[in-house]
């Protein structure tokens, strides 16, 4: 029977800013999945490790039934309700709800109320406040030699420069010499429904991706990830990611997916990490 490890969940609360220890959550709602699953697990890590309830209060510049793009198969608040679900839950206490047509200014150039990205200091768990994961009954077995792949080129809205690694032909180009060694690369984006994207995530080897769009689902299943970024954002959000950074000033050059499975084997290796901070959180006895 799984149990907390109280001393492991005591240093990692000591650890953070005290700001963090407080009962209540108000996030600005955004479209993008990884900004709704950064609030989720900013709850559940918060609760668990201060054993306390959380109230997560998201607050949208919208209605209910608003969806960001008119081929979006679901919105955003379907998204949420859907991966809920699959979030370990035990020891954990978090009660969420949902305000619609927002108008407050404050929040909307805060973002957020009650929470600081800052540690107090490091812990030898690495373990920092935006870390949570899926629970154990929803994983599936790792199809061999199945990557998935996300890139931001069919985006509503065109991002930020760092988050534009490589153009479509570019991107193009990485999945075909994916291919060409022995690799079955699916490729998923914004458009794709929820539940495929769940399943695709959970059953490859490994993610290729551009910084954003489904990253926190990689990230909550603990796989293996390889990120193109200009930014050190990256390493704030997946920090045990392998992650191919180049300056700003400088290009990703298609170059680095020649001898791929060496990447994925250092992708793997980094990931140890990510699970065996999880595997501290508990006991079994």
């Amino acid at each position: 029977m799984k149990q907390i490890n109280q001393k492991v969940r005591r240093e990692i609360g000591s650890s953070m800013n005290f700001d963090n220890n407080i009962p209540w959550l108000v996030i600005k709602g955004t479209p993008g999945i990884g900004d709704a699953m950064y609030a989720l697990n900013l709850a559940y890590n918060r609760s668990f490790i201060f054993q306390t309830k959380i109230n997560l209060s998201f607050k949208w510049y919208h209605s209910r039934s608003f969806n960001y793009h008119m081929e979006d198969p679901e919105t955003i608040i379907q998204k949420i309700n859907y991966l809920q679900k699959f979030y370990e839950k035990e020891f954990t206490k978090v009660k969420i709800d949902h305000t619609f047509n927002e108008t407050s200014t404050q929040l909307w150039v805060d973002r957020h109320q009650n929470y600081h990205r800052r540690m107090l200091r490091n812990n030898c768990y690495t373990f920092k406040y935006n870390d949570w994961h899926f629970a154990d009954w929803c994983r599936k077995e790792v199809i061999p030699k199945k990557i998935v792949m996300w890139n931001q080129t069919g985006n509503a809205n065109l991002p930020r420069p760092y988050k534009r690694p490589f153009d479509r032909e570019a991107w193009t180009r990485a999945k075909d010499l994916m291919d060409m060694q022995g690799w079955d690369v699916t490729e998923i984006d914004y458009r794709t429904p929820i539940k495929e994207v769940f399943w695709h995530i959970n059953t490859c080897e490994c993610t290729v991706s551009y910084e954003g769009m489904w990253h926190y689902v990689a990230k909550n299943f603990q796989k293996p990830m390889i990120v193109l970024t200009k930014d050190l954002i990256t390493k704030h959000h997946t920090p045990n990611a392998m992650i191919y950074q180049v300056p700003k000033r400088l290009e990703h050059k298609i170059e680095y997916f020649y001898r791929f499975d060496k990447k994925v084997q250092r992708a793997k290796d980094y990931n140890k990490v990510e699970v065996d901070k999880f595997k501290a959180l508990y006991n079994e006895g």
